[in-house]
């Protein structure tokens, strides 16, 4: 699947060399695949003498996944095919954010979707309201917050019986950018990400970096200097929401990119990133304006390159957070581990 996915359609014969496994080996797989809907026969290819054979490809409609997007008010979410499309999105407010209100109303959602979507469902991504855990309490948000425990989304995993994944915005759009965006082509790169406030999500090796809690790359509550506000007060672009107008992004770019060429500058020190993608809720043209203002500020050529943005980025990466596990050879059981209080 990674490789149908990443350089697209094949034969058996390249598959098993690319795979290092006999042709008898990959017929077996390839059969199976084709059984269970993942992928899909294509045509053959014709070069040279000799009978061509099928070439397979990842069936979009193999299987979807469903993300979602908590916030304060309301929820996103997204229906997502194996081809990174959108099959169907929407919102719907919510009292609170807390497990207790949101979770029986993703479940019915869910149980919605899945009788209206004809295709098997791959798992469910939740992006709530991070930090987690210990850091949590650090920043002042409480030691009994609402999506600590030692797994806040059992419930809903035990309800809809399918994987259930949950991670902050930030991590969930850099596994959006590796499946389906900027990142498909790189195994090291970072993801800025603006929601409301602003994160990163680190890829490594073609891995999510995580940390122990699901906190790695929460830099939006790093103090630059003693006495400054944290990042996500000088960074935060959620105003641009109310006021998109052209004075509003200049007036944010202006105010957000010191300091986050500061930081950036020193991750990538500490990451040697292949490039920073910047992505997150944004009105159109921002996130080019945004790189450009990076790069002239100090950010090393080739400098960042832009992301996915709008509204549904962070409930996206929701939806690619089950994907990733279908879609790669690059993840296993415990990269996402429940988040500990």
């Amino acid at each position: 699947m990674d490789l149908l996915r990443a350089q697209g359609p094949m034969g058996r014969r390249k598959l098993a060399l690319a795979l290092g496994v006999t042709p008898q080996t990959i017929g077996n797989l390839v059969d199976t695949l084709l059984a269970d809907g993942w992928i899909s026969a294509l045509g053959p290819e014709r070069k040279g003498r000799g009978k061509p054979g099928a070439r397979y490809a990842v069936n979009p409609g193999g299987a979807v996944s469903i993300g979602y997007e908590l916030a304060q008010d309301r929820v996103h979410w997204v229906v997502m095919d194996l081809a990174g499309s959108l099959r169907a999105s929407g919102r719907f407010r919510v009292a609170d954010a807390a497990p207790a209100t949101v979770l029986p109303l993703l479940a019915a959602r869910t149980e919605a979707l899945r009788k209206d979507i004809p295709a098997p469902l791959a798992g469910v991504g939740v992006v709530a309201p991070g930090p987690f855990g210990p850091l949590r309490r650090r920043a002042g948000l409480g030691g009994a917050a609402a999506w600590s425990g030692p797994d806040p989304i059992a419930p809903l995993q035990a309800v809809l019986d399918v994987p259930v994944h949950l991670d902050n915005d930030a991590n969930a759009a850099a596994l959006a950018e590796a499946l389906f965006g900027a990142g498909a082509r790189m195994s090291d790169f970072l993801t800025l990400y603006f929601g409301e406030g602003v994160g990163l999500g680190i890829v490594a090796g073609g891995r999510p970096l995580r940390g122990a809690y699901g906190n790695a790359g929460e830099i939006g509550l790093m103090h630059l200097a003693e006495g400054d506000a944290p990042l996500d007060a000088l960074a935060s672009a959620a105003g641009l929401r109310d006021d998109a107008s052209d004075a509003a992004v200049s007036d944010w770019i202006a105010r957000a990119v010191p300091p986050l060429v500061q930081v950036l500058s020193l991750l990538e020190d500490i990451f040697d990133p292949e490039r920073v993608i910047v992505s997150g809720d944004l009105p159109p043209g921002a996130v080019e304006r945004f790189c450009d203002a990076l790069l002239a500020g100090g950010i090393a050529p080739p400098g960042p390159i832009a992301g996915m943005a709008g509204p549904l980025t962070a409930a996206t990466g929701a939806a690619a957070l089950p994907l990733f596990d279908v879609l790669t050879a690059r993840s296993d059981p415990g990269d996402a581990p429940p988040l500990p209080a």
